[in-house]
């Protein structure tokens, strides 16, 4: 009883042993693979930092760079908004002479306009001194003068034109004038003796002298061969007779 107890006894020794290195063993195993663990993980901990610390390197390296750009770029822009405001400074000079030289452009177009208008009225002063100095019968209220016709660029009218003279440089003469024509209805050639030509009964009002202008209607289907210009003043009518080759 004694041997198989011991032997037992052993038995569960040497089990117990076993199980000890066993336990041994795998602790043994887990700090070698703890060991290794943290050599692998302190390895990719340093190659990360490192492939951070580079990218950080050229991170920088390309902010310098973009630094440089920018403030190239800024430099450039500067001298852009100088530049643009030297342009735009001359630019106003330019605009401002150029108004300058319209204004005063116009002003001599003006001004010639009004040497050419007294020039006119100076001329017709003359004409009527003329007039008057050449004069056969003076006791004539006024003398016609000048009287000029042509085609308008309105189709179906006539442009005319005339001087009336007065003999009296201190009164103001008051009057009335109006157009009567000969000539023939192109249909039937039916003649057409001193018709009146249909408008407003046109008013004089003036003092030595006046230069009138107008434009009077063509009758329809009828052709002009002679046009009449009366001008009633003072109770009396003045007459002008104007040929026309035809029309």
């Amino acid at each position: 009883m004694s041997k198989n107890f011991l032997k037992k006894e052993r038995l569960y020794v040497l089990s117990k042993k076993i199980i000890y290195i066993r336990f041994i063993f795998v602790f043994i195993l887990i700090i070698l693979l703890s060991y290794i663990y943290t050599i692998y993980v302190n390895k990719s901990i340093i190659n990360n930092s490192k492939s951070v610390h580079y990218r950080n390197i050229e991170l920088n390296k390309k902010i310098t760079l973009l630094e440089k750009v920018l403030k190239k770029n800024n430099i450039e822009l500067k001298k852009y908004k100088e530049d643009h405001h030297e342009l735009s400074g001359m630019f106003n000079k330019y605009t401002e002479a150029i108004k300058f030289n319209i204004a005063t452009a116009e002003e001599i177009k003006f001004s010639l306009f009004t040497k050419d208008e007294k020039i006119l009225e100076l001329e017709r002063e003359i004409n009527f001194y003329k007039f008057i100095a050449s004069s056969k019968n003076v006791k004539d209220t006024i003398s016609i003068k000048n009287f000029k016709t042509s085609f308008s660029k309105e189709d179906g009218f006539i442009d005319y034109s005339f001087l009336l003279l007065s003999n009296s440089n201190k009164s103001i003469i008051k009057g009335t004038f109006n157009f009567y024509y000969d000539g023939f209805i192109l249909n039937s050639n039916k003649p057409v003796v001193r018709k009146n030509i249909k408008s407003k009964e046109k008013k004089l009002k003036f003092k030595n002298y006046i230069q009138v202008e107008g434009k009077i209607a063509l009758p329809e289907d009828h052709s002009i061969n002679v046009l009449y210009l009366d001008v009633k003043c003072n109770g009396k009518i003045y007459n002008y007779k104007h040929e026309f080759v035809q029309f």
